[in-house]
């Protein structure tokens, strides 16, 4: 047999296996989405510039939020032009959504038993927000003369970039453990805190003109010198 004729058969059983196993690599990747769960043929690269499908849902109007979190649930809430959440399309059709009177419930569902399920709600304004059940947690950039914060279950939980007349937090899980931090990048007029259980609250700033913190004796207090001086604690 000539060469050229067995090159030409290597090359077409090796296109033949070749298809053979995408084929069946397309339906385990299938199968995997369907799941709610990456690919497992797919390769993280950290430095690679693929970007999961992101879809933007619209709404309704609010100024109380309420969200209530299912497995792994990762949330930023931020001040936005519209009232809107984004998530990664897979996600989309868990959002569950309704209203009790001028406050929006959501609940929300982790990506899958390994991966945490990842929004970003936006809105123009805000007045209080109930959090349960969530990991990482971020409220961001509202400007506000009164903000109202009660969280259940929720760790870490960071506050940063807002400008509050008034700001009240309450962490009301008496076994939970908890880490808040509430950044250098705030501004508030009045502080006002009520923190039950154990855990860890990072102070970087304190209210311009009053404190006052209700905090368990099994809370570590991390600030400096000056904003302790601030601090009235019962």
């Amino acid at each position: 047999m000539k060469r050229s004729s067995i090159t030409l058969i290597t090359v077409g059983l090796a296109a033949m296996v070749w298809s053979f196993a995408f084929q069946w690599m397309s339906v385990q990747a299938i199968k995997d989405y369907s799941a709610g769960k990456p690919s497992r043929f797919s390769i993280y690269n950290p430095n690679s510039h693929f970007r999961p499908a992101i879809t933007t849902l619209i709404l309704p109007v609010f100024h109380e939020l309420e969200i209530r979190g299912d497995g792994k649930v990762e949330v930023t809430i931020e001040k936005g032009s519209t009232f809107s959440i984004r998530m990664d399309t897979v996600l989309c059709r868990r959002v569950k959504q309704h209203m009790e009177y001028d406050r929006l419930v959501l609940e929300l569902e982790g990506y899958s038993a390994q991966h945490a399920g990842v929004y970003t709600i936006s809105a123009p304004s805000l007045k209080n927000v109930v959090l349960n059940s969530t990991s990482t947690t971020l409220i961001r950039e509202f400007t506000e003369d009164a903000l109202t914060v009660t969280a259940h279950d929720v760790y870490p939980l960071s506050i940063k970039q807002c400008h509050l007349g008034a700001f009240t937090l309450a962490c009301l899980d008496s076994l939970m453990t908890q880490y808040i931090d509430i950044r250098r990048t705030n501004e508030i007029g009045h502080l006002y805190l009520n923190i039950k259980g154990a855990g860890t609250l990072r102070l970087e700033t304190a209210g311009k003109i009053g404190n006052d913190l209700r905090i368990s004796d099994l809370i570590e207090i991390q600030a400096s010198g000056r904003i302790l001086k601030q601090l009235t604690l019962r």
